[in-house]
């Protein structure tokens, strides 16, 4: 009887194995010439399924120790169109004011909005939402530990549930140039990333490749995807040649000619960086949105 308790303690009232240790012990009950046998087997059995409890409690503790979390966040809605929106990021944490759902999560998992889906329309509405988020790090992280806190602050605060959908497909490699990239680091209280047509090109501030990667496929017949392998956040001036050879500065030529890079000179121009665009076809990683809810008020 004590072993049956503890194989039901173990295992959990209902287990099948629970009910086949049950069985065995009848059995080993009716036929005494088999017990000391049996009864190695069932001990051996049961301090197996003892210690493999046990390591997955670690294992599982574990796994929630090293999970990547804001020692202190706040999650509020904003709606009201006056206050300014602004995105913050240093090693202390983040600060976002008045952002989209959709860039919040664009942010988190470092991809473009346009490859952000939601099948379900209530999903859709959701993601034009803007809020207020701060998450204050315990220690000095980096971005990409900052990152990893807000997705895990958006599984825990907004239920998201996404799934990854992977297509291969014609797209442009934007790779660094042998003798490295030609760019200037950003300050470390990093602000919006922003981009301003100037007279000679397009001025980026606070950009990151992936982000850079999103402005260029905007602008021309295919994905970009990001094959930099830099991770920093940097200020730099991109040199249009197509926008130099205009007769007169025109700005309304100018934004065409911004508009749509897929026939002229980006493909040299962006060499002056110490970057290149490579035609190409690659998997196109694209983040399916399965759910989301608001947040409870906090």
């Amino acid at each position: 009887m004590r072993t049956e308790l503890l194989a039901v303690g173990i295992l959990g009232g209902g287990s099948r194995l629970g009910d086949r240790i049950e069985t065995l012990l009848t059995r080993r009950a009716a036929n005494p010439g088999c017990s000391r046998l049996l009864g190695g087997l069932f001990a051996a059995a049961l301090i197996g399924v003892a210690v493999a409890s046990s390591s997955a409690a670690r294992w599982i503790a574990f796994a929630q120790e090293i999970r990547p979390a804001f020692e202190v966040a706040s999650v509020k809605p904003n709606r009201d169109a006056a206050t300014r929106s602004f995105v913050r990021v240093n090693s202390a944490g983040i600060d976002y004011s008045r952002v989209s759902l959709t860039r919040i999560i664009a942010e988190a998992y470092q991809i473009p909005y346009a490859r952000i889906t939601a099948l379900d329309s209530r999903i859709g509405d959701l993601l034009s939402e803007t809020y207020d988020i701060q998450g204050k790090a315990e220690h000095a992280a980096s971005r990409e530990q900052l990152m990893l806190m807000l997705q895990a602050l958006l599984q825990d605060r907004f239920k998201l549930s996404l799934s990854h959908e992977s297509r291969i497909q014609p797209v442009y490699r934007l790779a660094v140039l042998k003798d490295g990239a030609k760019l200037q680091e950003s300050a470390s209280d990093r602000g919006m990333a922003t981009s301003a047509l100037t007279p000679d090109g397009v001025m980026f501030r606070n950009m990151t490749m992936w982000r850079f990667a999103a402005f260029l496929t905007g602008r021309l017949d295919r994905p970009v995807v990001d094959a930099t392998s830099l991770t920093g956040v940097y200020d730099f001036n991109l040199e249009l040649r197509s926008l130099r050879d205009l007769p007169q500065l025109d700005l309304e030529a100018a934004k065409a000619v911004v508009g749509d890079w897929s026939s002229w000179s980006i493909f040299s121009d962006i060499r002056k960086l110490g970057l290149s665009l490579e035609a190409n076809k690659a998997p196109v990683d694209n983040l399916r949105i399965d759910r989301l809810e608001r947040p409870d008020a906090n």
